[in-house]
């Protein structure tokens, strides 16, 4: 389930926010030593069912601050040609 209540969620989106605050302090060397950098990731669904979790999941994430975007099958084809997705596929 994919919700801001699940418990993994919380556990999740803290763990990430605490990550923030270490790699950030002014000061510290927590930066320099650490090799930690925020890119992103890509999330794939090949079924339509799949693909409504994902558009779930897109808007739990903006609910709590973090930039995600929903790419239907075109997009996707564009963002990266060598995916072999059915057109029900979609990304996060």
């Amino acid at each position: 389930e994919t919700t801001t209540s699940n418990v993994a969620w919380k556990l999740a989106s803290r763990s990430k926010q605490l990550w923030e605050e270490f790699v950030s302090q002014d000061g510290s060397a927590a930066e320099s030593l650490t090799e930690w950098e925020q890119t992103g990731s890509l999330l794939l669904a090949r079924t339509e069912a799949e693909a409504d979790q994902l558009k779930t999941r897109v808007d739990c994430l903006r609910n709590v601050g973090i930039d995600a975007s929903w790419l239907n099958f075109t997009a996707l084809q564009k963002l990266e040609p060598a995916l072999d997705l059915p057109t029900t596929g979609a990304g996060l």
